[in-house]
């Protein structure tokens, strides 16, 4: 066998196997897909305002700042992936939000740092507040009654 013929089996065989093990990927992390998709754009926000914070301080940003993105969405999957098996394998319906917790957790709180990197309050005291807020207007129309 040549070496184009080979290639090209390899090719085709690789192609076989990437259309037939996407859709197992696809099936197995539907369930998850808001849980994937809530960790996701908090990361996003969290780089955004890291690199918001850094130019703040003069700090230099380098593409191995960005590495560290693939490398938390890599870590953060594994809450998911356990998150998944156990509500597969124990019909837990919430799991996988409960396993995603402690991702969306840390990254609002990088977020919060960042924010107070900058000079902002933090987000975590923008929810105090908001939660402060609701729960005066709350008190106010209860007294109106």
């Amino acid at each position: 066998m040549n070496l184009h013929k080979m290639k090209s089996v390899i090719t085709n065989s690789l192609k076989e196997l990437f259309l037939w093990i996407t859709p197992l990927f696809i099936t197995f992390y539907a369930p998850a897909k808001f849980a994937i998709f809530t960790i996701l754009i908090l990361m996003i926000v969290d780089t955004h305002t890291g690199i918001k914070a850094s130019k703040k301080e003069n700090k230099k940003i380098t593409s191995n700042r960005f590495s560290d993105f693939f490398a938390k969405m890599l870590g953060y999957s594994i809450f998911i992936t356990v998150g998944l098996f156990l509500n597969t394998e124990f019909d837990m319906p919430y799991i996988v939000w409960i396993s995603a917790f402690v991702p969306v957790y840390l990254e609002i709180f990088s977020i919060d740092e960042n924010q107070k990197r900058v000079g902002k309050k933090g987000i975590i005291k923008q929810f105090e507040n908001a939660y402060n807020f609701a729960k005066n207007i709350k008190s106010n129309r209860d007294k109106l009654r």
